[in-house]
Parts: C-alpha cells; structure tokens; sequence
C-alpha cells in the first residue's frame, strides 16, 4: 500500500473545494481558511489567517446562512461512502492527554481536575476492507 502524503492546500482542495455554499467565492475562501487551520490547528482564527481583513473575511464566511456544517461536509462524506467497500467499522475513542503543569506545549488547556495541561484527543478510523480514513481531533478543555 502506498502512503499518501497532502500539503495543507492539497487537503484543503480535496476537503472543501466541491462545497455548495451558493457561491463559488465562498467556497474559495473555505479552501483558503482551511489550508490555514490545517497549517496551524492549534491556533484560533485570528492566528490562523494571514491579518485582520483576511479573519474578517472568515467571520464573514462563517455567519452566511449557505454556510453549514451539512454543506462543508458534505463533499468528505460522499468520498468516504464512494471509497467504502461492503461493511463499514468506525472505531473511535477519546483520550485525555495530559502534559503536565507548566509544559512548554503551546495550545493546552487544563485536563482532569484542573492539575495539569493538556487536551482531549478523539480519533475515528473508519475501516471497509481497508482503512477508509483516519479523523483526529483535538479539543481544549
């Protein structure tokens, strides 16, 4: 099996770039701003773009009503169903990382009673046959 490697743009095209969001500038931007997160996950949408009017131009994107989730995600989840072959597992769980007080991590947030720095991580592998896709997300506390 080969591996296969995407630079944030090429995940962000493949991601967002067949989204209906009622125009195509919309959907440009959503490419845009996703490469940017995917270049910096830690980071809140202000250090995610490139200066004030570029995070405007996010915030913007985000409060149009032809923005959804539904309509973001709907591209991925058509390929994930393309690419499934007979019966489909998704075995996920979520785990608390835990740094430590004080650690030199960026982007942490307190974990368990509050004594030490860290996030939660869940991951989903979705796997036909073969494994479809690997989603990891991390959450703050």
């Amino acid at each position: 099996m080969s591996e296969v490697m995407w630079s944030p743009a090429e995940w962000a095209r493949a991601e967002f770039g067949e989204c209906q969001l009622g125009d195509r500038r919309r959907v440009e931007r959503a490419v845009k701003y996703a490469q940017h997160v995917a270049a910096q996950p830690d980071g809140g949408t202000p250090e995610q773009t490139e200066g004030w009017s570029d995070c405007q131009a996010a915030y913007r994107l985000f409060d149009c009503p032809d923005v959804t989730f539904e309509r973001l995600a709907e591209p991925h989840w058509q390929r994930t169903r393309a690419s499934a072959r007979g019966a489909v597992l998704l075995i996920d769980d979520t785990t608390e990382t835990d740094y430590g007080r004080g650690s030199s991590v960026t982007g942490l947030g307190p974990t368990g009673n509050g004594g030490g720095d860290g996030c939660y991580l869940h991951s989903s592998l979705f796997v036909g046959g073969i494994v479809l896709y690997l989603w990891v997300e991390m959450q703050r506390e």
